[in-house]
């Protein structure tokens, strides 16, 4: 198979040639969606559960707080080393395997948390959580490096769709099972052997990544007319192609995160939801964004990506919504689905198809930091929001609607690209500010 790949001259991109077997493409395809989906069944402990253990153990709403908003700090200032970390490894796939490994302890951490005293279980959940997201910076920035290395560009939309739909009815499984244990088994003991079961499954998934081949290098050379540039710059964060979706991937996860904490503190609450319906809840979240998945890349194609990201972002928000002024639990399995088909929509395939569509193969390393870094900026400021509206004695349900504003105003700003023209007239040079060349790019 010969896959050319053509760019104008305005890009600074070089006309290039590249002859990749398509056995091997497709085997790289394979993997990169076994390996989602592997992962999306152990991601089930700690995004369908992981809130309600802390509950369970005590956690008190501010820690609750910090338990969604700190690994998104340590993500922040830990991308940032990728670079530093890809240069003493020959491939991107060999750069992978030991933060993989470092990331997937966040599945086994969790269940040491009855041996330490009551008062210090929540602690150390958060403890356990945040510290494992460092390795999980590194292999998250290289990780996005690499599927452009693995899959060729025409086939990108098609394989983050894939992955997108395997991650979620993996999820769903591992939430059904793990729901069933939860329900039948005693706690802690249930949790403990959840979290132990979901490292072991993590680790099936690491397999696959270590079995992806590289075809597509990313160029080690740099045009001089890109050397001139970077140069001139000094920063990722002064390209205007590049900065629109670093501040898309910023406001998107800070908006939805704003209130992801107090979701499920306001079912168990307010509305008595338990492990149970929290693995239907998981069901009707991750089988909406299922089917979601395998609509996406039609919907790109006859709205464009930044559509689609702008009416999911609206749909979260209506979730939101949903959950603010629900009476009943049953009402949340509607806002649930909502929410899983427009943040999957959004997130899982949106955003990345943003940064593929519009970065450069000689971006893609330091652009895949940044984005790293905007993401896990996102992640760290949005719960803060929902935590300090908590502090201050303000109803759950009134921050569900603050949240749920937010999110159709970010979804606003997406559909009339505002970002984009208001970047290159707000910046005339370059800003230090979370480089995502820190880390020795």
């Amino acid at each position: 198979m010969k896959i050319k790949r053509r760019t104008s001259a305005s890009e600074g991109r070089v006309s290039s040639t590249i002859a990749a077997p398509t056995s091997v493409e497709n085997s790289n395809f394979t993997h990169l969606v076994a390996d989602i989906a592997w992962f999306g069944m152990a991601l089930a402990a700690t995004s369908r559960f992981l809130t309600i253990y802390a509950i369970r153990v005590g956690a008190t709403p501010e820690q609750l707080s910090l338990l969604a908003a700190l690994p998104g700090i340590a993500l922040l200032f830990a991308t940032g080393f990728s670079g530093w970390w890809r240069r003493h490894y020959s491939t991107s796939v060999k750069a992978l395997l030991w933060p993989g490994l470092g990331q997937r302890l966040m599945f086994l951490l969790p269940a040491f948390t009855p041996f330490f005293p009551s008062h210090w279980q929540p602690i150390w959940l958060i403890a356990a959580i945040t510290l494992t997201h460092i390795p999980t910076a590194v292999s998250g920035a290289i990780f996005v490096t690499m599927m452009g290395e693995a899959v060729s560009q025409p086939r990108m939309n098609t394989l983050l769709s894939h992955r997108s739909l395997a991650l979620n009815v993996a999820i769903g499984f591992g939430a059904l099972a793990f729901g069933i244990m939860l329900e039948h088994l005693p706690f802690p003991y249930n949790y403990q052997l959840m979290f132990f079961l979901s490292f072991v499954v993590a680790i099936v998934s690491m397999w696959h990544v270590g079995s992806v081949r590289v075809i597509f290098p990313s160029p080690v050379t740099i045009p001089v007319a890109k050397v001139n540039e970077v140069k001139r710059s000094g920063s990722i964060w002064s390209s205007t192609s590049v900065m629109p979706v670093i501040i898309t991937a910023f406001l998107t996860h800070a908006a939805f995160f704003s209130i992801i904490s107090i979701t499920p503190l306001h079912m168990v609450k307010n509305l008595g939801a338990d492990e149970g319906f929290m693995m239907l809840f998981s069901i009707a979240e991750l089988g909406a964004g299922a089917l979601v998945a395998t609509l996406t890349h039609h919907v790109i194609r006859r709205i464009g990506t930044r559509g689609l990201i702008s009416f999911a972002m609206a749909g979260t928000a209506l979730s939101a919504v949903i959950f603010a002024t629900a009476t009943r639990l049953e009402f949340t399995l509607l806002a649930g689905a909502i929410s899983g088909a427009s943040w999957t929509a959004a997130a899982s395939v949106g955003l990345w198809s943003l940064f593929y569509e519009r970065v450069s193969k000689e971006e893609a390393d330091r652009a895949s930091v940044a984005q790293q870094q905007a993401i896990a900026l996102g992640i760290f400021v949005g719960p803060l929001i929902g935590g300090l509206l908590e502090s201050v004695n303000i109803s759950l349900p009134i921050i569900l609607l603050m949240g749920a504003a937010i999110r159709l105003f970010v979804g606003f700003i997406m559909r009339w690209d505002i970002v984009s023209l208001i970047y290159p007239l707000a910046t005339t040079k370059p800003s230090s500010a979370l480089d995502g060349s820190s880390g020795g790019e």
